[in-house]
């Protein structure tokens, strides 16, 4: 073992070991000479061993997160209490309301008039009227967009003499792809940095594990003397309980002061129980206008030029975290890299970015080139939000 782990053994060395442990048990036994059969052996089992030992150094030097096989990692996983996600539906949190002290069970049908969800855990209205945030999960797999205010319906037969409603206060949540075994690897290691890294790393390592939570909007914010965690997506029970097993204050949690949604959940360990503070971040829609030029002679359309560019550039927008704002020279480089196959950046003569919030342009600030949103939200681009001016 050297510094870098495990190390092969010389074809030369492992040639010797055997021939040490043949002569051992055969005093006088030639083994070097060409062409014998015995020679024949010595070389052919050298090349066995090369090959064994090869497997030695790769099964040692991938007990790390960093190069773990699929197997191993997942048992890494296991030790750190982290599982590879699957695919998710789309899904929506809903507040119930109506009649106090009436139980809604898991399971009880929403719909938002096209496509039906069901409620994964109970809840109970309170005495004020309400419900905490539920978290429902389409009945069907697909792709679809569930703005606010809209899952109104409730499908599952209410007993008479009982009055209940249902809203989402907030957008749903896209459909989530199942990990991927990079993106879990980064999880295994996350998780690894705990006990090194405090309450900050604890806290986001947990929540990503929660079943239906968008990774890359979780964020743990400190604001003078509070903290903010904000997380969209994923069941507000399992939320909470996590933030609970990683949180060494839950007094410490703050609620929103903008435009996110404070959620609290009540955790109980008997005797004792707990109020979890978090909060669902706000949707904001974003769009790009890029004025392009070039003094390349051949002929390229704008036309062209949008077709390239549009999905990377809403990619990019979309891969932001909450709180984190639209880099201009960000969209810049996406710009010039998704269009060089038929224009090469040396040919670019002009790039302008205008960035829209909410169908508002919204300039960099002063000295720099990014544009703030809300520090409680998140942007959401479609393709069809980017668009491209020859000019």
């Amino acid at each position: 073992m050297s510094e870098s782990g495990a190390v092969a053994t010389s074809p030369a060395v492992l040639r010797d070991q055997l021939v040490d442990i043949a002569t051992a048990s055969n005093p006088g036994l030639t083994t070097n000479l060409p062409g014998t059969l015995i020679e024949d052996i010595v070389s052919t089992d050298v090349g066995a061993l090369t090959i064994i030992d090869q497997a030695r150094v790769e099964t040692i030097n991938s007990i790390s997160p960093y190069g773990a096989n699929l197997f191993m990692l997942n048992q890494l996983g296991r030790i750190y209490g982290v599982s590879q996600s699957q695919a998710d539906n789309v899904s929506v949190n809903v507040v119930f309301s109506g009649t106090p002290g009436y139980v809604i069970d898991a399971g009880v049908i929403v719909s938002d008039g096209s496509y039906q969800y069901v409620t994964q855990s109970s809840t109970v209205i309170n005495s004020l009227g309400y419900s905490e945030q539920v978290y429902c999960i389409a009945s069907v797999s697909g792709t679809w967009s569930v703005p606010a205010n809209t899952v109104i319906n409730i499908v599952s037969s209410i007993p008479s003499g009982v009055i209940i409603s249902v809203n989402n206060p907030a957008v749903g949540i896209p459909p989530q792809e199942a990990q991927t075994p990079e993106e879990y690897r980064k999880a295994v290691m996350d998780a690894g940095k705990i006990a090194a890294t405090g309450m900050a790393q604890a806290i986001k390592t947990y929540i990503k594990n929660v079943s239906g939570v968008v990774s890359h909007l979780v964020s743990v914010q400190q604001r003078s003397d509070t903290w903010k965690v904000i997380v969209k997506g994923g069941d507000p029970q399992e939320v909470a309980y996590a933030i609970w097993q990683s949180c060494g204050d839950p007094g410490i949690l703050g609620g929103a002061t903008a435009g996110g949604t404070t959620v609290d959940v009540t955790i109980y360990d008997v005797p004792d129980s707990y109020v979890l503070t978090f909060i669902i971040p706000v949707q904001q829609l974003a769009g790009v206008q890029i004025t392009w030029n070039t003094n390349n002679t051949n002929l390229i359309s704008n036309e062209t030029i949008n077709s390239l560019c549009s999905q990377p550039i809403a990619d990019y927008i979309n891969g932001l975290g909450p709180g984190q704002p639209i880099n201009i020279y960000e969209i810049q480089y996406v710009f010039q890299e998704s269009i060089k196959s038929v224009l090469p950046p040396a040919y670019v003569i002009n790039i302008e970015v205008l960035v829209y919030i909410d169908g508002f342009i919204i300039p960099p600030e002063t000295d720099t080139g990014i544009v703030l949103g809300d520090q409680e939200g998140y942007f959401y681009a479609g393709s069809e939000d980017i668009t491209t001016v020859r000019g």
